[in-house]
């Protein structure tokens, strides 16, 4: 994890290194079950010194919780002016621990497999096969072809990706009044279909 997420902020972002490295640090610092502080990292003394909730020390139960972690506001700050970067979008909390390459961000697959800039290129131009549609009959399930195009040893690319199925991203937004809601799900496109995650705003 911190290894990929530092590939992620700082060669792929290419976020200030000592601002992707708090926002990692406090991010472990949150969910792992003990008090001690990773370096740059933040416990729960200094959540009670600032009177802040936190650290969850277990597994995040929304998106929402992101911004509440010690060095995240400062990262959304860093990206918030680059192109494509959305940090409510990029992260979920749920789901399944493999990346799912026929729907992931270029970033994310180059930062997973440890790829260098444009080393998903290739794997990109033809994943979603000839309709170019992802989540259709053609698109590319073979993992030993995924990992020919995107130069990356078979068995790396099992161990932390997946083809199996793709997923796709249902928006729902309602109101009531004053009242507005957004009901956001990830749903597999299996079958059945599932739902994997959910967040409600």
């Amino acid at each position: 994890c911190q290894e990929i997420l530092g590939r992620l902020f700082k060669a792929q972002w290419k976020v200030n290194p000592q601002v992707a490295d708090r926002a990692i640090a406090c991010l472990i610092d949150w969910v792992d079950p003990d008090d001690n502080t990773q370096l740059s990292g933040a416990e729960r003394r200094q959540y009670e010194k600032a009177r802040r909730p936190g650290p969850r020390n277990g597994p995040m139960r929304g998106r929402e919780e992101f911004m509440g972690i010690y060095g995240w506001r400062e990262l959304q700050e860093a990206v918030r002016s680059k192109p494509g970067i959305d940090l409510a979008k990029k992260f979920t909390v749920e789901g399944p621990e493999k990346l799912d390459l026929i729907v992931a961000d270029q970033d994310l697959i180059e930062a997973v497999l440890g790829l260098g800039k444009d080393g998903a290129q290739a794997w990109l131009q033809v994943r979603n096969g000839n309709d170019k549609e992802p989540m259709t009959p053609d698109d590319i399930r073979s993992p030993e072809e995924a990992a020919r195009l995107l130069n990356v040893n078979v068995d790396l690319l099992k161990d932390r990706a997946t083809l199996e199925k793709g997923r796709f991203r249902v928006l729902s937004k309602g109101q009531v009044g004053q009242t507005t809601r957004t009901i956001e799900a990830v749903i597999s496109d299996g079958s059945p279909r599932k739902v994997e995650a959910r967040w409600l705003q």
